[in-house]
C-alpha cells in the first residue's frame, strides 16, 4: 500500500490460535519494523501493532511504499488465523522547516525547495538568488522553463533568473520582467527603442526613437508613435524617410488670390489713365 499524507500511523491485525512448540509465534512485519506475540487457543484474540511515521522527504523520495507481512512460525500442529489488518493515522509528524538548497547528484545539479523535497518546474530563491527547476528537478540553464505558476523563466548560464533584461536564446530574443519572467503581448521601452513581444514572449517587431529631417515627413505613417516634441517619433530602424509632395497651405492660396486682385486693380488704373 502507499501512503500520500506524512504523519504518524499505526498497524494493527486481530489474531488467534494456538502454538505448541516453545519458539513458535505469530509475526507482522512493515517498514523495517516486526512485532510478535504468542497465541492463547480458540478465540482469545491478540492484536498486536507498530507504529509508522511517514515525513514529506519519504514522500517525495518514493520511501512511502508500504510492504505488511503477517505470518505465524510455529511446530507442528500449530495454527492461527489474521483478521482485521488496518493501518490507521493516529497523529500529525512534526517536521522542523528546512531552507531551499542546490544538490548535485551524480552529474546534475537539482533544486530543492524545502531541504529534501525536489522542487518541479517551480522557481525557488535561496538567499538573494532566483533559480528555476525543470520537470524532472533539475536546475535549468541557459534555457527557456514554464513554471507551474503559468510564468515562462529564463536561466542563464549559471542557473540565475535574471529580472529586467533583454536575454537571446539560440535565436530568438526576449524581455524579462522584474521577476524574471517572458514578457508576452505587449511592447516594452529600452534605451529609445520600443520592443514588440509576441505571444511566445519572442521579439517580433523593433521601433527606435528618432528625430525626423521635417516635422510632416513621418507623421503621417507612424504618428501614433509620436511622443512629446513633434519631431520625434519611434519608426522601425530599417525604414527610411518618405519624402513628401509639397502642397500649399490655405494662407498661402488666401495671399496669391489677394495679389491677383491687387495687381488687376493697379491694371485697370494703369489702363484709365491712357485712355
Amino acid at each position: 500500500m502507499k501512503i500520500t499524507e506524512p504523519g504518524v500511523y499505526q498497524l494493527s491485525m486481530v489474531t488467534q490460535g494456538s502454538l505448541n512448540g516453545a519458539d513458535d509465534k505469530v509475526y507482522l512485519k512493515a517498514a523495517g519494523q516486526e512485532v510478535t506475540d504468542t497465541l492463547g487457543g480458540w478465540q482469545a484474540w491478540k492484536k498486536p501493532s507498530l507504529e509508522i511515521t511517514v515525513t514529506s522527504a519519504d514522500i517525495s523520495s518514493g520511501k512511502n511504499d508500504l510492504t505488511v507481512v503477517a505470518g505465524l512460525s510455529a511446530a507442528a500442529e500449530s495454527w492461527g488465523d489474521f483478521d482485521e489488518i488496518k493501518l490507521e493515522k493516529i497523529a500529525e509528524v512534526k517536521e522542523e522547516p528546512k531552507e531551499a538548497c542546490l544538490k548535485k547528484i551524480g552529474k546534475k545539479t537539482y533544486v530543492f525547495k524545502n531541504g529534501d523535497i525536489l522542487a518541479s518546474s517551480e522557481v525557488v530563491t535561496i538567499g538573494d538568488t532566483t533559480y528555476v527547476a525543470k520537470a524532472d528537478g533539475s536546475l535549468a540553464k541557459k534555457e527557456l522553463v514554464k513554471a507551474t505558476d503559468g510564468k515562462t523563466y529564463y536561466a542563464d548560464v549559471k542557473g540565475r533568473i535574471i529580472p529586467d533584461k533583454k536575454v537571446k536564446v539560440k535565436r530568438a530574443k526576449y524581455i524579462t520582467d522584474s521577476t524574471g519572467a517572458i514578457i508576452t503581448n505587449q511592447w516594452v521601452t529600452i534605451s529609445k527603442r520600443q520592443y514588440y513581444c509576441s505571444e511566445t514572449g519572442e521579439i517580433t517587431q523593433t521601433m527606435k526613437l528618432v528625430r525626423s529631417p521635417r516635422p510632416s515627413n513621418y507623421a503621417d505613417i507612424y504618428g501614433a508613435c509620436a511622443i512629446g516634441h513633434r519631431r520625434r517619433f519611434y519608426k522601425p530602424p530599417d525604414q527610411k524617410w518618405r519624402k513628401k509632395s509639397p502642397r500649399l497651405a490655405p494662407w498661402t492660396f488666401c495671399c496669391a488670390v489677394k495679389l491677383l486682385l491687387l495687381l488687376h486693380n493697379y491694371y485697370s488704373i494703369y489702363c484709365q489713365a491712357f485712355i
